[in-house]
């Protein structure tokens, strides 16, 4: 199951970047092309095919700037490493964050989870997923529940990497898909550890509505649960999404002590009891992350 995920990741837009970057060989990813004879003779005169994309082109080429240069990026850099004025560069990093491909803080863009959708890797998620992918397999082998790592993506969590045991879930939630962050102990866990005026944003815009008798919608009791999960160091969350659904979720950081994504085990309350999240299944999360 990981060896499949793995060898997803480093196909797609990210395996063909090479050809898209050189104009010599974008020819041969384009279908429309049929002669032979006018692929040879681009790149044997070093320029692109004439329906060759410059636009789409520099697009792939800002993507990959965030992979082989700094984590954020400003417009000026863009310009100056593509060769492009900066009113192109502008275009297509707004673009890109109005696709919620990359996010802007400040002056800077930084690449954002959802470029998984499109087969790249974002700073270190790769090398996250396959850190973490053998210990999330470890856990839910361990627990038989789902195993999941999460990040933040505006008001929503997405699942970077979610791994199912062989048994029906209620829920059907796979790999990439998002879930407003509020419902979940992995979307918790991940606010928590944003500065106090980013919890007062989200809670300002975000639409807390209840999906069960036990969702948690008021702001303010909401605003003081995430005070607690930053105390604390984990996050539990029972009934909220689902009645019959508990999440436990723990941080992983970088060296520094950042919070990179969140570790969570989602699991049937029909299989655990809850007084049991705590003695049993965080014990898990801890020892493996430890480890």
């Amino acid at each position: 199951m990981l060896a499949g995920r793995k060898q997803t990741a480093r196909s797609g837009v990210f395996g063909m970047r090479t050809g898209l970057l050189d104009g010599r060989v974008c020819c041969k990813l384009d279908p429309m092309v049929t002669s032979a004879k006018e692929c040879e003779s681009a790149s044997a005169s070093n320029r692109p095919h004439p329906e060759f994309v410059t636009g789409l082109a520099n697009g792939m080429r800002c993507l990959a700037l965030f992979q082989t240069r700094q984590k954020a990026l400003a417009i000026s850099d863009v310009a100056k490493s593509l060769g492009v004025s900066r009113a192109t560069a502008r275009r297509t990093l707004l673009t890109f964050l109005d696709m919620g491909y990359v996010t802007l803080t400040g002056r800077h863009f930084t690449l954002a989870p959802k470029i998984v959708e499109i087969g790249c890797r974002f700073g270190n998620a790769r090398e996250l997923t396959e850190w973490l992918g053998p210990i999330c397999d470890s856990i839910m082998r361990e627990t038989q529940e789902t195993v999941s790592i999460c990040a933040l993506r505006g008001q929503n969590m997405q699942y970077v990497l979610r791994i199912k045991p062989n048994r029906p879930f209620n829920i059907d939630i796979n790999t990439g898909d998002e879930v407003p962050a509020y419902l979940t102990s992995g979307g918790r866990l991940l606010l928590a550890h944003q500065s106090d005026l980013q919890i007062d944003q989200y809670l300002a815009s975000a639409k807390l509505e209840h999906r069960t008798s036990r969702t948690l919608t008021d702001p303010d009791a909401l605003r003081r649960e995430l005070h607690a999960i930053r105390q604390q160091g984990h996050a539990i969350v029972i009934g909220e999404i689902d009645e019959s659904i508990a999440g436990v979720s723990m941080p992983v950081r970088d060296v520094l002590g950042n919070v990179l994504a969140a570790l969570s085990i989602s699991l049937s309350l029909a299989r655990f009891a809850e007084s049991e999240l705590e003695t049993h299944v965080l014990p898990v999360l801890e020892t493996h992350l430890a480890g």
